[in-house]
């Protein structure tokens, strides 16, 4: 800022470019460009169709060439056909010249836009150089209206400036849609190429296919004429056929009566020959009868007086005899067929009776071998865990019938430490305690499960017993997870989470709930458990 207060050098800042009214010449001409190019769009769909209705003209005309001469009146329609397609390829190359005078007007109103460009170009220039000199000026004597002068110039400069980008890109706008326009006229100018060529073709099918037609007439005509002078001989041949037909008629009636007799006296032959069968099969079974009879015929045979003579005496013979089952024999044979069965039935049970016995015992044996295998490890558990828990006692298991051992039960001998060899029922119920929970670490020793709960194991053990479990349990928590319900302070003290309710002063309950603790120091005075009384001994 100079000592009059004038402004110099510098730049106008906050300036933003504005599309406004600099661009409506460009939009107008932009908006004809897009229009002519729809039109160009629209002529070269019309073309395409033009051009697929000449192809199916083209097919029509080449099937009128094998057709006969009832194929005119098609010819005169496809021809009608033809002739509007020709005034529609007209009207569309009417319609392809207006659009491409339309085309020429939007491309010298582009030429136009170009030049009001180039002007605003020249007179940014100018501008550019009054800028320069009045800054020239502005620094020598640097006036107050100057300053004034000088920012009125640079907004003018920079809307000039706006104008004159609005204008390039308008400008590259219309170039870029003129040349797009310029590459449709081009293909649809080739369309029409085509199709010119095309409609000659046409013409071309259509001047041979009436020459085709007119030879057709001709030949119609000749072959009308030769009709007429065969007509009398056509007269007579037909008269033959009919009488031909009729004695072919005739003589089909008299083969069918033929046929029919012939019919008739295979069937009687047939029948014939099936007579002849049965009485040879009956002859067969008269003979092997006479010959299961084991007769011995003597010649003469007697007469028939004697025969006749001979019967009634066997029918009194059968008539005294009484009632007969006469399906003795089939009875007989069903009941025959029925024993076989069942012996059959019968021999493959008794042979599935030995496979399930033989199987039983095997599985019996295997069950035995498996038992002792897991009895002899689990009383070397109960046998290591019952001294570690009873402070140096002894026990064992045994099986009441080491044989048979699943005829028997089994009996757990324990021995406190400075005592003697008890049965389990002679044991006290510490003992008893004591006793059962080695046993239980023996098989979760064996085979572990997943999770285990002790419901106040420990309520008749002594301080140093009940501590000397709460260890045994610590450790086997490593392999399996343990919910033990204690009030003793020695198992709390080995717990890793403490969950219970304890009874405050006043009569109000309160639930604890201590995960992941280190000391129950801490728990003390909350929960409020009694000492725990020194010494070894079981209750």
């Amino acid at each position: 800022i100079e000592a009059s207060g004038a402004m110099v050098g510098g730049t106008v800042e906050g300036s933003k470019v504005r599309f406004g009214a600099g661009r409506g010449k460009a939009d107008e001409v932009a908006e004809e460009l897009r229009k002519a190019t729809e039109q160009a769009d629209k002529v070269a769909m019309e073309l395409t169709a033009v051009r697929q209705e000449v192809a199916d003209l083209e097919a029509k005309i080449h099937e009128l060439g094998g057709a006969d001469r009832g194929k005119g009146i098609e010819l005169e329609g496809l021809q009608r056909q033809l002739t509007e397609q020709r005034a529609r390829s007209k009207r569309v190359a009417e319609t392809l010249a207006t659009k491409q005078a339309e085309r020429e007007g939007a491309i010298a109103q582009a030429a136009e836009v170009g030049l009001a460009v180039t002007k605003l170009e020249e007179g940014l220039a100018k501008l550019r150089e009054e800028r320069e000199a009045s800054s020239k000026r502005l620094l020598e004597i640097a006036p107050a209206e100057l300053s004034q002068r000088l920012r009125e110039i640079q907004s003018s400069v920079v809307q000039a400036s706006q104008e004159l980008a609005e204008g390039r890109a308008a400008h590259e706008a219309i170039r870029l849609q003129v040349t797009e326009l310029e590459r449709r006229l081009n293909e649809t100018a080739g369309l029409e190429a085509q199709y010119r060529e095309r409609g000659v073709q046409l013409e071309a099918q259509g001047r041979a296919a009436m020459e085709r037609e007119t030879k057709l007439k001709v030949e119609l005509a000749a072959l009308k004429r030769i009709e007429d002078s065969m007509g009398k001989e056509m007269t007579a041949l037909r008269e033959e056929k009919e009488r031909l037909v009729e004695q072919k008629g005739k003589a089909q009636a008299e083969r069918e009566k033929v046929m029919v007799r012939l019919e008739t006296a295979n069937d009687f032959l047939i029948g014939l020959g099936t007579k002849k069968a049965l009485a040879e099969e009956r002859l067969k079974e008269i003979a092997q009868e006479i010959s299961q009879t084991n007769l011995v015929v003597s010649y003469p045979l007697p007469s028939m007086d004697d025969i006749r003579s001979e019967m009634t005496l066997c029918e009194n013979a059968l008539s005294g005899m009484g009632a007969v089952n006469l399906r003795a024999i089939e009875d007989y044979d069903e009941k025959k067929a029925r024993h076989a069965e069942l012996r059959a039935e019968t021999k493959r049970l008794e042979d599935q009776r030995d496979q399930l016995m033989a199987l039983t015992d095997q599985l019996n044996e295997r069950k035995k071998v498996n038992l002792l295998k897991v009895f002899e490890a689990v009383n070397a558990n109960f046998r290591k865990v019952y001294a570690e828990l009873s402070g140096g006692g002894e026990a064992e298991l045994l099986l009441e019938a080491p044989q048979d051992p699943f005829q028997g039960g089994l009996v757990i001998k324990a021995r406190p430490r400075n005592g003697k060899v008890l049965r389990l029922e002679a044991l006290s119920g510490g003992e008893k305690s004591l006793t059962a929970l080695a046993f239980i670490f023996a098989l979760q020793e064996w085979q572990p499960s997943p999770f285990y709960l002790l419901d106040e194991v420990d309520m008749f053990l002594d301080a140093v017993n009940a501590e000397m479990v709460a260890s045994r349990v610590k450790k086997s928590s490593a392999t399996a997870q343990f919910v033990q319900i204690s009030l003793r302070k020695v198992t709390l003290n080995k717990a890793d989470h403490i969950i219970g309710v304890t009874k405050q002063a006043g009569g109000t309950s309160s639930i604890i709930f201590k995960p992941n603790i280190g000391d129950l120091s801490e728990l003390e005075k909350e929960i409020e458990l009694p000492e725990e009384k020194g010494g070894r001994g079981l209750a």
